[in-house]
């Protein structure tokens, strides 16, 4: 007896490794595979030959090949030095070419993140491909890093916030749950489950719940809720002391002009001009009493806003999830705005569909505090009445120095210059740095001068695997056996270490919903 010294063995480990043939696909490999799932497949592997001596009639009478029964697991390590092939069948030879089948035919959900009408299959498809990839150790490729430096940089002034990105699993969770619904709408508990997918994704998108614009909005709602409104008492308290003043001041001046303006006294040009300015200064401060009605209509907008929109806003903003999914889902299904995952922004209900609505009414309701900065050059111009009145040096005048009478007006107008300088200057200063303060202020708010521009959707990056791995190359072997003359031919797999080139498999796209906002000029 002969034997055949191990054969496919000896060839398996002395062959050396080498790459895919060009054009060798994966499909060509997982065929040659078949089998290797579940190590179902043997294969008879000849080892030698021997004559057959139990004849009839004559001896030897053929050949008899022998064998040994392997299984195409154990062919498979032996060729590939158990470089894992066996162990990532399943990623290879299922997973890999049901996800490159499904993307060609469901690129609705696999690119555009379809949900309406969605079939649930393709993402459970996908989603298994995932994790046995994950369990293989392998790394995914993705655009992410591009399109966030691209798509939703703080950029051109805008300011994105992000919510809790959908990967392929909770996008499969969401269109199970749609998938329920009847085509007529969702209803009852089909329509709860759907809005359990919501309650659960919201608080995870924790830039948006803590983010730059939910602290800007937080301190807007501060700033209107005491500074505002300590700016604005202050102005009203500075006026109507001018006004208190004013009063004082004039009651003085009219007994002075009394007292040293009789007799004609007051009548030369010199003394008539001064009376008439002090009494236009005078006037000049009565006028600004309308700042006292200013302020109080300011302060009435300013509680106006800040308890009909900003505490509106802050009252979402620190809803529970399950308050702030909107009730008007059905609606939101039916009209398409929630046909694909560019939708799922809707879910966050007001914080997205109304800030834009409350920022819009916000300026609006803004003109009584703009307004109320305006008197701040009419206090300085009656300030600039006043101060002109303290420039002349009438002590030392000479024209109302030469007689009794004369010099009683010019005492007159030295004590009517004490009282504007004491009663009116400061008070007039105290009331213009008051408005200046609240204007000072006033101009940080934003929507003074700008519009506020809200948008709202997901962005989408490519995902996808670069399959590289380690197969075995089948080649079938045919010998022929020889043993007293006789002949017979074997054919059987033999195995040898190949490396599949990178394939990317393309997945699922990943989305990352936002919310952002920024300043224009209206």
């Amino acid at each position: 007896m002969r034997r055949y010294q191990s054969f496919p063995f000896l060839a398996s480990a002395l062959l050396p490794r080498v790459l895919a043939e060009p054009g060798q696909s994966l499909d060509a490999i997982c065929k040659s595979t078949e089998g290797t799932y579940g190590c179902g497949e043997y294969f008879q592997i000849p080892y030698g030959s021997e004559p057959i001596t139990t004849c009839f009639d004559t001896s030897p009478c053929g050949v008899q090949i022998l064998t040994n029964n392997r299984n195409i697991c154990d062919l498979i390590d032996d060729a590939m030095g158990n470089d894992g092939f066996v162990g990532g069948y399943t990623a290879y030879c299922r997973e890999a070419p049901r996800a490159i089948k499904e993307v060609k035919t469901e690129r609705a959900v696999w690119v555009d993140g379809k949900l309406k009408g969605a079939k649930w299959i393709a993402l459970a498809t996908a989603n298994s491909a995932e994790e046995e990839f994950a369990n293989r150790g392998f790394k995914y490729g993705s655009t992410r890093s591009t399109v966030l430096s691209n798509q939703l940089a703080n950029k051109d002034g805008w300011v994105v916030q992000k919510a809790a990105e959908i990967n392929t699993k909770s996008y499969l969770d969401l269109v199970e749950r749609l998938s329920k619904c009847d085509p007529s709408g969702c209803y009852g508990d089909k329509l709860d489950s759907v809005m359990e997918w919501f309650f659960e994704w919201i608080p995870k998108g924790t830039e948006i719940k803590n983010g730059q614009m939910s602290r800007m909005l937080a301190d807007w709602e501060k700033t209107f809720a005491t500074p505002y409104k300590n700016r604005i008492m202050a102005i009203k308290n500075a006026a109507t002391t001018v006004q208190t003043r004013v009063k004082t001041v004039q009651t003085k001046v009219d007994s002075i002009k009394k007292s040293i303006c009789q007799k004609n006294a007051c009548s030369g040009k010199t003394a008539s001009t001064y009376l008439n300015n002090v009494s236009a200064a005078l006037k000049a401060v009565k006028d600004l009493s309308n700042i006292i009605a200013a302020a109080n209509s300011a302060d009435e907008k300013r509680k106006f806003i800040y308890y009909n929109f900003l505490s509106n806003i802050q009252a979402a903003y620190n809803l529970d999830a399950q308050y702030l999914i909107p009730n008007n889902l059905v609606d939101l299904m039916d009209d398409g705005r929630f046909d694909t995952l560019r939708g799922v922004m809707h879910g966050y209900g007001t914080v997205t569909s109304d800030i834009s609505m409350y920022a819009n009414d916000i300026k609006r309701n803004l003109t009584p505090l703009i307004l109320l900065t305006k008197h701040e050059s009419r206090s300085r111009d009656a300030l600039k009445k006043i101060n002109a009145q303290l420039t002349q040096n009438w002590k030392n005048n000479a024209e109302l120095s030469k007689t009794a009478s004369s010099r009683k007006v010019r005492d007159g107008f030295i004590q009517i210059q004490g009282h504007l300088k004491k009663e009116l200057q400061g008070s007039l200063t105290a009331l213009i740095n008051a408005i200046d303060a609240f204007d000072n202020d006033f101009l940080k708010f934003p929507l003074r001068g700008n519009k506020m521009v809200v948008e709202w959707g997901a962005a989408s990056y490519d995902r996808w695997y670069n399959l590289e791995f380690k197969y075995p190359c089948r080649k079938e072997v045919t010998k022929t056996f020889t043993e007293a003359g006789f002949s017979k031919d074997r054919t059987w797999p033999v195995f040898s270490p190949c490396t599949f080139t990178a394939q990317k498999i393309d997945m699922p796209k990943g989305w990352i919903p936002y919310i952002k906002y920024r300043f224009v000029k209206p």
